[in-house]
């Protein structure tokens, strides 16, 4: 009965009790992970990030307007409803909605879905590979460094500054670091083109047909792009 009592109690105050950890994922399941929830996160966040494009490729706009206008052309009128418009992101927001729907706020949106599964997917799994080539390089600078010190003074100058810098490079710290920096350098490579059809085309609605951003849809403006430039 005591027995009883007492795994009552820990039961009561431990409610997951024994149970196993999930089994950790492989790295496919941890790329597909990564592409889903890139996907779904960029879902969410794509009509602000329309609103930023088109506000801040207004500001340089408007200025050629203006500067046009100083010289004598005609684009006063434009110059202005164009400040106007984009006066802030309330107002971007409001006549977005009204002239282009809700359509004018997934604006490049095609891009996204062709690519970013597979720029997600190459960062998750891009760093959880960095993860374990970082531990196996901090291994190896760990043991190195102790079969160093077992044959070195380590009361000296020198010796101190290598143990410094190698106990700063074994710190888990350095492990996030480094992997952080290696997987998003990795996920860039694919992140980039998508970026660069997104904004063009969340910026269509700005720069209209002066060349940059007018395109029919995402497979136009990926050929024009890697035809022209």
């Amino acid at each position: 009965a005591p027995g009883r009592a007492s795994m009552g109690s820990e039961d009561a105050s431990d409610p997951a009790g024994d149970a196993p950890a999930p089994p950790a994922m492989s790295m496919p399941q941890l790329a597909v992970a990564g592409g889903v929830s890139g996907l779904v996160a960029r879902f969410a966040t794509h009509p602000f990030d329309t609103l930023k494009t088109q506000m801040q490729v207004a500001g340089a706009v408007g200025g050629g307007e203006v500067l046009s206008s100083a010289r004598g052309g005609p684009a006063s009128t434009s110059a202005a409803s164009s400040s106007a418009r984009y006066r802030g992101a309330l107002e971007t927001a409001r006549v977005l909605a009204r002239t282009e729907g809700l359509f004018g706020f997934y604006r490049g949106f095609g891009a996204v879905v062709a690519g970013i599964p597979f720029a997600s997917a190459a960062y998750f799994g891009g760093y959880e590979a960095a993860k374990r080539a970082t531990s196996a390089f901090q291994d190896v600078v760990s043991k190195t460094s102790s079969s160093k010190d077992a044959s070195e003074d380590v009361s000296s100058g020198t010796s101190f500054g290598l143990s410094y810098v190698v106990s700063s490079l074994t710190t888990p710290t350095a492990s996030y670091v480094l992997s952080g920096i290696l997987a998003q350098s990795l996920a860039s490579i694919a992140y980039t083109p998508i970026d660069v059809v997104k904004e063009r085309m969340q910026a269509s609605g700005v720069l209209g047909a002066r060349g940059a951003g007018a395109y029919k849809n995402v497979l136009d403006a990926f050929g024009t792009i890697r035809l022209r430039e």
